[in-house]
């Protein structure tokens, strides 16, 4: 839709500023070249805009089907750990094994917030790339020291047979998490493009507006100088170019609803979870 309008747009101004055969239309008359280069400028500026958003569509809906799938994903390690919690209390597994499995959980849903960020595109988005990707490398080497030990990261290895089964299920799930890291930090850098190109077209395209009606207004005046037929055509023109540009505005303000509200969803859960890392990090001296 959005590359619908761009080339409809595109086109209806090539007919007013060089006029249609096909219809007759002639181009806009010099009186009005002020106005006209107003435009152009504006215009010319709106369109690239438009064309770095299309060129990296399907980067964007790329990542968008690997944050719906880690979505998925997450919540299942997510699951598995709190099943290994259970099986380490049960088999009275020492508190720091304990200690440790919560905080993969926890670590886990940090993970998928920061994946929330990238896709918001803001101007955190690559800080939140490469919190990605230091967390998923964590979570690794971390759930690597329950089934092997860890004499660096002070883990010692899970003896308890469901829970290490369980561990290997989380190695399986894991794999498509440690997979998307690269692509995530390869492509935060575009989608903060994305968003300021979308944020580039929403306010250009109000001053486009604003621009088109001021052009109307200038070629309502040469009434008594043209046609009414020519004048009309004219109006028409810079009427379907001003819908055109509505439709580009309502779709980039739908757009940057969006991306706000993941931003601020991501930002509330982040809080959440540093302040539970905080206390489970306290716990790790004492008994539980």
């Amino acid at each position: 839709m959005l590359a619908d309008a761009r080339n409809d747009f595109d086109v209806r101004w090539g007919y007013l500023r060089k006029g249609d055969p096909a219809t007759g239309l002639p181009a806009a008359p010099d009186l009005i070249r002020d106005e006209l280069r107003t435009v152009q400028r504006d215009w010319e500026g709106l369109r690239k805009s438009t064309d770095v958003i299309l060129a990296s569509e399907q980067t964007v809906l790329s990542l968008h089907q690997v944050a719906a799938t880690l979505a998925e994903t997450i919540p299942q390690l997510q699951a598995e750990y709190e099943k290994v919690v259970e099986n380490l209390l049960q088999s009275r597994a020492p508190a720091a094994q304990v200690v440790v499995a919560q905080r993969q959980a926890l670590l886990a849903e940090r993970i998928l917030g920061s994946v929330n960020t990238v896709l918001a595109g803001d101007e955190t988005a690559v800080q939140a790339a490469d919190a990605f990707g230091r967390d998923a490398s964590q979570f690794g080497r971390v759930l690597n020291g329950m089934l092997e030990g860890n004499a660096t990261l002070r883990i010692s290895q899970v003896e308890d047979r469901d829970a290490r089964a369980r561990l290997a299920e989380i190695a399986e799930l894991f794999e498509f998490v440690s997979g998307s890291v690269d692509e995530i930090l390869e492509t935060s850098p575009e989608l903060y493009q994305v968003r300021e190109a979308s944020g580039n077209i929403f306010n250009t395209s109000q001053t486009l507006l604003d621009e088109t009606s001021v052009l109307a207004n200038s070629l309502e005046n040469l009434v008594k100088r043209r046609t009414v037929n020519t004048v009309g055509g004219y109006v028409l023109g810079l009427l379907a170019l001003a819908s055109i540009i509505l439709i580009g505005l309502v779709m980039v303000r739908e757009t940057n609803r969006q991306l706000r509200e993941t931003a601020q969803k991501s930002e509330r859960n982040q809080t959440a979870i540093m302040r539970l890392l905080d206390e489970i990090e306290n716990l790790a001296d004492g008994d539980l």
